[in-house]
């Protein structure tokens, strides 16, 4: 699984945000809620949580549940 961030919605779903993607086949495989902020950086994995920073949102961690 990787995680990537975008700022203008260059994904196909045309909104920036952080999307999870399959790492075998390219598919988004979900859409992270960062409320529409622009991705600062590379989001990143540490100890089992991602971490993505917005520009405006602030810093969001994210779990497995």
């Amino acid at each position: 699984m990787l995680a990537a961030g975008t700022r203008d919605g260059c994904l196909s779903h045309g909104k920036s945000g952080a999307y999870l993607i399959d790492a075998s086949t390219g598919a988004v495989l979900s859409t992270l809620p960062v409320g529409g902020s622009r991705v600062f950086g590379q989001p990143i994995f540490v100890g089992g949580t991602l971490l993505v920073a917005t520009e405006t949102g602030g810093l969001f961690d994210f779990a497995p549940s």
